[in-house]
């Protein structure tokens, strides 16, 4: 488990970085959102980037680090406790090297 949150209405959301066998190749993973009895609320898609989640009043934010030699992310999604949303801006991606060394997962 990666973490949770308690949204705006109480409930309270689980962040669980769901790993897929990759057989011969590299472990994609996705960040699921559930709550605690396990129902999938909703999840990015699977990717081999560095994933980084910040906590913030609004939510919880995905960040996607394709490279670890520049520290900059590729997108940024934005869970508000019922849905994940594409909040990719330049300045979100500007900011994005001060949370990126927060917590990371990266496939192999």
């Amino acid at each position: 488990m990666a973490g949770s949150f308690s949204g705006r209405d109480g409930v309270t959301a689980l962040a669980v970085e769901h790993d897929v066998d990759g057989i011969l190749g590299a472990d994609p993973v996705s960040v699921q959102f559930r709550l605690p009895e396990g129902t999938v609320i909703s999840q990015t898609d699977r990717t081999c980037d560095r994933v980084v989640l910040r906590r913030t009043s609004a939510g919880v934010e995905v960040y996607r680090f394709p490279s670890d030699w520049i520290p900059v992310a590729s997108s940024v999604q934005q869970f508000d406790g019922f849905s994940l949303t594409d909040i990719t801006t330049s300045l979100e991606r500007l900011l994005s090297p001060l949370v990126r060394n927060v917590r990371r997962r990266r496939c192999g």
